[in-house]
């Protein structure tokens, strides 16, 4: 019994991590991913720790949104600044700043600066649908 119970558990163990893999892969939503940076230091303390970067994402969905108006543009980077909030304060809670090279607020900042990339980006390809009836329903 004891032998069955343990093959069970070792062949659940072997399919769980495939099974998020998987469903994944058939279907990616428009989206960008804001990264939250919080030590930047690289090196070791002076009794050999490594210090690492550590950082965290925080993923915007941006399927609902028609970037070609502005209000959805507005709404895209009011978004991205609350990812980067979210992602910040997790790493405010369990990487506090005292040991951190950045504050709270610099943090934030990176986090939303390095997103622009990626919101540009979405901005420039959604352009790219534009058309003369899109234009005249934009209202922009």
């Amino acid at each position: 019994m004891s032998r069955l119970l343990i093959a069970g558990a070792v062949a659940l163990a072997a399919v769980l991590p495939v099974a998020p893999a998987v469903a994944q892969s058939g279907f990616s939503e428009p989206s960008i991913t804001v990264t939250a940076p919080r030590m930047r230091n690289e090196g070791r303390t002076s009794s050999g720790v490594p210090i690492r970067t550590v950082e965290t994402d925080s993923v915007v969905y941006l399927g609902d949104l028609d970037l070609r108006h502005r209000a959805d543009r507005r709404e895209l980077d009011l978004r991205v600044e609350a990812a980067a909030d979210e992602a910040c304060g997790f790493l405010e809670q369990h990487y506090p700043s005292d040991f951190a090279d950045t504050t709270p607020r610099e943090c934030r900042n990176n986090a939303v600066e390095t997103a622009q990339a990626q919101v540009r980006d979405a901005v420039q390809r959604s352009a790219l649908y534009d058309t003369p009836d899109a234009a005249a329903f934009a209202g922009d």
